[in-house]
């Protein structure tokens, strides 16, 4: 178990603030990085369903994250930041599949 006296001496004069506020940070994206997780891989089940599997289950899935969870987060919510973020995770989607497809 480690204990306060086992940090190193350079690490000692970070005051107690400082630690929560890094924690506060580390759950906040955390929970953002969980919530994308849950919401993309929910889409891709439900139109699965749907449809066959296919890389369009996954560029939905993308756009319902896109659109949702990472569009709309902070104060500069605006509709280009939300498509911005579909086409990141519409393309990694599509990445994946094929590189699935390949091997």
């Amino acid at each position: 178990m480690a204990r306060w006296y086992d940090v190193p001496k350079v690490e000692r004069s970070i005051s107690l603030s400082d630690l929560i506020k890094t924690m506060q940070l580390m759950g906040s994206y955390g929970l953002t990085f969980a919530a994308i997780g849950e919401v993309f891989a929910l889409t891709n089940h439900v139109v699965e369903k749907f449809r066959h599997k296919d890389f369009c289950n996954g560029a939905m899935g993308g756009f319902v994250v896109g659109t949702s969870i990472l569009g709309f987060r902070g104060r500069e919510s605006t509709c280009s930041k939300a498509l911005f973020f579909l086409g990141k995770i519409l393309l990694n989607s599509i990445i994946v599949l094929i590189i699935n497809y390949l091997y």
